[in-house]
């Protein structure tokens, strides 16, 4: 076994119903949950409360040709929703056939940090810049945002990251903000700034210019891409949002994405949300980590495909890079956890590491070790850090609960950053770290925890059932794929598969009709433990299979443990 299995219920009740109750899915929300309807299911994008706000200030910079700038995020969300509003606002000057003065700024992860900067402000002001607009960050810089309203710069934000303790003095078109009016609190960035277009859209009807219907439905492919690579949960509206985005994806007419899939050999009516979270976002979020968040930028909005290719292969070499880098620095991450396995938290740095890679290595930590982890790595004269969560420890109460380590910090409950002035503090931080998550963990875990939704035999895997899981994704956050723990199966085969062996293919039998392929990645090495007629526990999702036109049902192994 690999993990702790905890079942999440044993009842006995329609497997349908088990699955949507672990998901916190009630009955009277189960027709919708099945049967996502756009016009019936989309929350109107004027119930933030500052909306009417927010278009008529654009409005008025556009038709007194005031200086625009989007300041993004240099990551797949806030890249995302830089390029959904750019081409928004360049569509709307376009209808109202005034030229456009229009700039995108995306930080750079180490001479700017996380956020709006001062010294960006100051540029903006020289610039002669009239209105900001944030995207995928700003609500977290209220300093910054008041020196902007000194120097003449009007701000809209939109944002949806953790509130700070004071709210800056703008336009605030972010879901958690007290009172707001939005019933979906969990938007991602690009989430935010789709409902702002959907709205400038409707505002430009209104006023007889030239935007067709059901335009800004060819905006969701990038709201598909930030709401999988921002892991917000995946539950109702962020659901149907994803739902459509998906078919937009496979449909889009960019470029910047038809090379992308190109490169990456995608196929498009394979796409889905493990396809973003494993081949589209690393490519993007590549750029920001460890060149410029332009070059995704660019190639997202390249108008042709020769515009495209250069910008798409750039971003393919990032993302090769990436993953050796990424593995390097796991490998002596690894070494250094050894003699702290148990510790409740980890809090990890090296001088030598990447501060673009650290997020990533955190993750693979908390996937290691099944605990919460920070990763830090030197910058300039401090430390830049990530941290990842994990057991359901709230990050950024953690780093509220002690702000005097930090430089600067921000995020999500499950995802954050932050920058620690030495070293000497991060030892105290660490410290620190372990006592608050020991509040809540009172003694380390052996193994990482793995979610099972129920108890089957093998003889209820029938295509019905396949149907129906499928029928539950875009899966994700919140809405996970569905786990099955299956007892006393029989080893009919074990064979290593794959160039390096590195993978495991097994038959497996449960009584004389009830008889599946399974599927392990990475498990090559535990063909050991396996013999023909040897009984398992096994651990998996059911998935379809094709191969040579054949479609069967497939099992994908989770984990296994001998049982005799």
């Amino acid at each position: 076994m690999k993990f702790a299995w905890k079942i999440q219920s044993e009842e006995e009740k329609p497997i349908r119903d088990l699955l949507l109750a672990n998901r916190g899915i009630l009955p009277e929300e189960t027709e919708r949950f099945f049967h996502l309807n756009w016009d019936e299911h989309l929350e109107s994008c004027w119930n933030f409360r500052e909306m009417a706000g927010a278009v008529e200030r654009l409005f008025f910079a556009l038709e007194h040709e005031e200086k625009i700038v989007i300041h993004g995020d240099y990551d797949a969300d806030g890249v995302s929703g830089s390029a959904l509003l750019f081409e928004s606002i360049r569509d709307i000057a376009i209808a109202l056939h005034r030229p456009l003065h229009l700039a995108v700024y995306l930080p750079d992860r180490e001479a700017d940090g996380y956020g709006v900067a001062m010294h960006t402000v100051e540029r903006f002001a020289a610039e002669k810049i009239k209105l900001l607009i944030t995207v995928d960050c700003g609500i977290a810089v209220p300093t910054e945002i008041a020196r902007a309203k000194e120097l003449g710069i009007d701000t809209i934000v939109c944002d949806h990251h953790q509130l700070a303790l004071e709210l800056p003095k703008a336009i605030l078109l972010h879901p958690l903000v007290p009172g707001e009016g939005v019933a979906n609190r969990w938007l991602c960035g690009t989430g935010v700034v789709f409902k702002f277009a959907c709205a400038l859209f409707d505002e430009a009807r209104k006023r007889g210019l030239a935007i067709i219907p059901g335009k800004e439905k060819w905006l969701l492919d990038f709201v598909a891409i930030a709401t999988v690579t921002d892991m917000v949960p995946l539950l109702g509206e962020n659901r149907l949002l994803e739902h459509f985005g998906l078919r937009v994806l496979k449909k889009t007419r960019r470029p910047g994405l038809s090379k992308i899939f190109e490169r990456a050999r995608i196929e498009r009516e394979s796409i889905d949300a493990h396809t973003i979270g494993f081949q589209i976002g690393p490519r993007l979020n590549a750029a920001g980590r460890l060149a410029s968040a332009q070059i995704a930028f660019e190639t997202l909005t390249a108008k042709t495909l020769e515009e495209a290719d250069p910008l798409s292969e750039q971003l393919e070499q990032l993302n090769q890079k990436r993953q050796r880098l990424t593995d390097g620095m796991f490998v002596q991450a690894e070494t250094m956890i050894q003699e702290v396995e148990d510790a409740p938290v980890h809090v990890l740095w090296h001088a030598d590491w990447h501060p673009g890679i650290v997020g990533l290595l955190a993750g693979k930590l908390v996937a290691k070790t099944g605990r919460p982890a920070f990763a830090f790595a030197r910058s300039g004269g401090h430390f830049v850090g990530s941290g990842r969560s994990t057991l359901g420890i709230n990050l950024v109460e953690l780093m509220q609960s002690a702000p005097h380590f930090f430089v600067k910090f921000g995020g999500h409950p499950e995802a954050c950053g932050l920058t620690i002035a030495r070293e000497e503090t991060i030892r105290d931080f660490s410290e620190h770290a372990k006592s608050f998550v020991k509040k809540f963990i009172p003694s380390a875990k052996e193994k990482p925890e793995l979610r099972i939704d129920a108890v089957i035999p093998l003889s209820m895997i029938t295509e019905d059932l396949t149907k129906m899981i499928e029928a539950m994704a875009p899966f994700g956050q919140k809405n996970p794929e569905p786990t099955f723990l299956s007892r006393s199966v029989t080893i009919l085969d074990a064979r290593t598969v794959g160039k390096t062996q590195a993978h495991l293919r097994v038959t497996v039998s449960q009584g004389s009709r009830s008889r599946f392929e399974v599927i392990g990645f990475g498990f090559g090495n535990e063909i050991r433990l396996l013999s023909i007629g040897k009984k398992v526990d096994l651990v998996y999702e059911i998935h379809h299979h094709e191969w040579q036109g054949r479609r069967t049902i497939q099992l994908r192994l989770l984990d296994f443990e001998p049982n005799d």
